[in-house]
Order: structure tokens, then sequence, then C-alpha cells
């Protein structure tokens, strides 16, 4: 499995997933975030799929729009 390049986060443990779930939870639209983010709106579907992470820097901004921590928006989840 490759390494995540430096700066960023790895999402192929369930942060992808955790991502649209805290949107939704902070009531705003992928258009909303990347207005606010400064991104396109296509860019917030591709962290929401893991196709391409944020950096951490952008990271820390989702967290604060979210009103969540980064951990939280990142946290990988064991399979049980």
């Amino acid at each position: 499995m490759k390494k995540p390049r430096r700066g960023r986060f790895n999402l192929r443990h369930g942060g992808a997933c955790e991502l649209k779930a805290a949107r939704y939870r902070a009531n705003l639209s992928q258009a909303d975030v990347a207005d606010r983010m400064g991104v396109h709106k296509n860019t917030v579907g591709g962290w929401e799929r893991g196709i391409r992470p944020p950096t951490i820097s952008q990271a820390f901004k989702l967290a604060k729009l979210y009103g969540t921590t980064v951990d939280d928006l990142f946290r990988e989840y064991d399979a049980l």
C-alpha cells in the first residue's frame, strides 16, 4: 500500500465517510464548504469520496468549519 504524501491524510480507513457526515451535521452543502474553503466543489466531493485527501491546513479549516476536531474527522475505524 502506498504511503500518503507528506502533509496529507490517508482517507482509506473511514475518514472520507466522516467528512461527509460532519458536513451533513453542520447543515452545509458541498458548494457552501467549497466557497468557505476557497476550493472548487468537486474538490470537496473528492475529499469525501477519498479520491484526494485535504492538506493538513485544509483539514484544520474543515474541523473548525464543522465544529469538530481533526482527530474526529480522520479517526481510523477498526473492523470489529
